[in-house]
């Protein structure tokens, strides 16, 4: 009989390990997660007590999602409405390839989270769910098959493309496990105390569906006045999240600066270069030898890392809402406004024009967080899912995007006019240019 492996989790209590993970538990893309911090540098600018690290989470994530579909499966074994054996058994065969989703779907992250993710998407062409899904397949097929997980339902899940809506749900949308344990784990380690009812909260899911057709069964919360101010709930926390912790003014521009001077060192340094576009090499780089592989290229990204550690942090200069008629304009352009971290590149470049210092000023534009449409247990004429009635979530769904520029410490700061109609300039002729 094989021993049970327990893990003591501050956030869930005793987490045991799947057999499938205990095999695998000590692969060095496994043990890396252990050296990438959840919140990135918040916990060395404005968090000290988030020092809690990307494996944690999964172990979290992948717990929750074993967890509710128990509950889901508990729902409909004691439902008084007719039982959907094909459900019942799809959730049943499908517990631990959605716990195995829970756990990988972060497993691709870089160093210090989100900073990288920039850095992978505009050199690389790829995302930390691209890279995910890459290690999956290459390094652990082979296990989680040994226990008849398929790897490519894994990776579906992971990615929101399963055939079964309902399962890629669990893990990757409105109301996933993913959030609720980031929400509560973020939560406490920062510091907030915020009180959420996790158990109620789960038992507030469904799934809606009806008839053999599972393609077209979805994850949803019981049309319930509990279920719907669960949900309110949720996303006020997840709302205040992003504003008092996620786009925090210090850890932002520590992030940015960050994110630059990898930008730099990539573009200036072949060896670097090659590093992080080799899958094993990139999965071999954790937070302390990325920095150390900064400071030894020197220049700018050594002098970012000198910066960052020294608390010695660009300034923000001005912040203004991002103002962009809709009209008459490519509506190309109006989408890359939602990739706003190339249309913030661009502008920078425009604004240096030293080569020796590329980044003297960062241009950061910041997109209000908006909740994902969630839906109730009940079917409109088409048979889809009917969107939540509230006022409180739809009072968040207001989109906005803030513009930011941070400038070095010694910066004039009587140049602040001057730099604020340049930066509009510049955002005036991206727009003139995608007019045409």
């Amino acid at each position: 009989m094989d021993k049970k492996h327990v893990v003591i989790d501050p956030i869930h209590g005793n987490i045991e390990m799947p057999r499938w993970l205990v095999r695998i538990k000590d692969e060095p893309s496994i043990r890396r997660m252990m050296n990438i911090k959840q919140l990135g540098l918040k916990a060395f600018i404005d968090f000290p007590g988030a020092i809690h690290t990307r494996y944690l989470h999964c172990l979290g994530t992948m717990h929750l999602a074993g967890r509710l579909v128990d509950l889901l499966l508990e729902k409909e074994r004691s439902s008084e409405k007719k039982a959907r054996l094909n459900l019942t058994d799809n959730l049943s065969k499908s517990k631990n390839t959605v716990m195995a989703a829970g756990f990988f779907h972060d497993i691709g992250h870089g160093p210090f989270s989100h900073v990288v993710d920039f850095v992978l998407e505009s050199r690389l062409k790829t995302s930390h769910e691209d890279v995910a899904t890459k290690i999956v397949k290459s390094d652990f097929k082979e296990a989680l098959e040994e226990d008849y997980i398929p790897v490519d339902a894994v990776c579906q899940i992971m990615k929101a493309e399963h055939k079964y809506p309902f399962l890629s749900d669990i893990v990757n949308d409105s109301l996933d496990v993913d959030k609720i344990d980031y929400l509560i784990r973020d939560s406490y380690f920062v510091g907030l105390r915020y009180s959420f009812d996790l158990d109620h909260f789960l038992r507030q899911i469904t799934v809606c569906g009806v008839g053999e057709k599972l393609e077209e069964y979805a994850l949803v919360l019981e049309k319930t006045p509990e279920a719907k101010v669960s949900a309110e709930l949720f996303v006020l926390i997840w709302k205040a999240l992003y504003d008092l912790v996620y786009h925090i003014e210090s850890s932002r521009i520590a992030e940015k600066m960050l994110e630059k001077a990898i930008l730099a060192a990539y573009d200036s340094n072949p060896s670097f270069r090659r590093e992080m576009g080799d899958l094993k090499s990139f999965m071999e780089i954790n937070e302390y030898s990325l920095l150390e592989k900064l400071i030894q290229i020197g220049g700018f990204p050594k002098s970012m890392v000198e910066r960052i550690s020294k608390g010695e942090l660009y300034r923000q200069e001005f912040v203004e809402k991002l103002e962009v008629p809709t009209f008459n304009l490519n509506t190309d352009f109006v989408d890359s406004l939602r990739k706003h971290d190339f249309v913030s590149e661009t502008i920078t470049q425009k604004l240096n024009v030293s080569e020796s210092a590329p980044y003297d000023i960062i241009c950061d534009i910041i997109r209000t967080k908006v909740p994902k449409e969630i839906y109730v247990d009940e079917l409109d004429e088409e048979g889809e899912p009917i969107p939540i009635k509230s006022g409180v979530i739809d009072s968040l769904r207001k989109e906005e995007s803030l513009i930011k520029v941070y400038v070095q410490p010694e910066y004039p700061k009587q140049k602040e006019k001057v730099l604020k109609e340049t930066v509009k300039s510049k955002i005036q002729e991206i727009i003139d240019a995608w007019k045409k």
